[in-house]
């Protein structure tokens, strides 16, 4: 075997090398994105299995709080297969909001073995009311915030809440004796998260039908523009503390003009004594001598 024929050997074994290694990692890709669509569809069916079941719920509460006789509904429980079998999926990483349904199914199982077996008390509904409030905030943190934490949840009016109630068809009324959406909303503000507009502490009508000295009024967004009642003051401590307090002159109407007052005459400055000059010696100093100019000295002469 020559050298040449050795080297195409070579690169064609490093081609075929190069495409077997591609086709891996192209497989590989592959079942990674399969697998994620396939993990999404299931997580996909874990929401549409739990609002299946709370229909049934809901369905359940309707009947008990009519007087119906629910106990055949009471004795199938809840089937939650897709939940099952993701919670002991490993490629499921964070299974933080998947156990929490899984404690709200538990918490709906335990209202409804309730009612099974001590009978249909007030009581006993009322519990069960509440786990169902508490299911359909779940299912909303689920749908709308894929399951995350409440407090961490974006800032959202309690508005889109009511509208994805009634796209589900869970109306206020639903429930007889019960409004399921102000609850429903109530129930997420306890949870700590932030929708808008925040709660009232009260009423309108019953802030207004609040008496003026009732100790407990409320203080907040009501009671912002409402003016405070002026307390009572003791006439004796008015009348000391104006005793005390400096007199101060109260500015002039706009009609009223100012008399001018007199102008003060300015003050004489006294002068000093000028000393006595004896008008003889300035006479003589001031005035020239007359006649004939003074006679040279010596030395000048001397020098001419």
């Amino acid at each position: 075997m020559t050298e040449e024929n050795l080297e195409v050997l070579l690169v064609i074994a490093g081609a075929i090398a190069g495409i077997v290694v591609l086709m891996i990692i192209w497989f590989v890709l592959k079942s990674l994105r399969t697998r994620g669509r396939a993990l999404t569809m299931a997580l996909d069916g874990v929401g549409h299995e739990f609002r299946f079941n709370l229909q049934r719920v809901l369905s359940e509460l309707r009947d008990l709080t009519g007087n119906g006789d629910a106990r055949d509904e009471l004795s199938v429980p809840l089937g939650r297969p897709q939940l099952d079998s993701l919670l002991t999926q490993p490629a499921v990483k964070d299974k933080r909001a998947l156990e929490r349904l899984d404690t709200t199914y538990r918490a709906l199982e335990a209202s409804r073995d309730e009612v099974r077996t001590q009978g249909q008390s007030s009581e006993t509904i009322e519990a069960y009311k509440r786990s169902a409030v508490e299911a359909i905030a779940i299912l909303y943190l689920w749908e709308q915030h894929k399951g995350g934490l409440p407090e961490k949840a974006p800032s959202i009016s309690s508005s889109a809440v009511r509208d994805w109630m009634k796209s589900l068809g869970f109306s206020q009324t639903l429930i007889p004796g019960m409004a399921l959406r102000d609850e429903v909303i109530k129930h997420l503000r306890r949870l700590r998260m932030p929708l808008k507009p925040s709660e009232l502490g009260m009423s309108a009508q019953d802030y207004y039908g609040l008496s003026a000295k009732d100790e407990n009024r409320a203080t907040g967004e009501l009671a912002a523009g409402v003016p405070e009642t002026p307390e009572p003051t003791n006439m004796a401590e008015e009348a000391a503390q104006q005793e005390f307090e400096p007199e101060v002159e109260s500015a002039p109407a706009e009609n009223e003009q100012l008399e001018p007052e007199p102008e003060e005459a300015p003050a004489e400055v006294p002068r000093e004594a000028e000393p006595a000059v004896d008008n003889a010696v300035t006479a003589r100093a001031s005035t020239p001598p007359a006649g004939d100019l003074a006679q040279p000295s010596r030395r000048r002469r001397r020098r001419r």
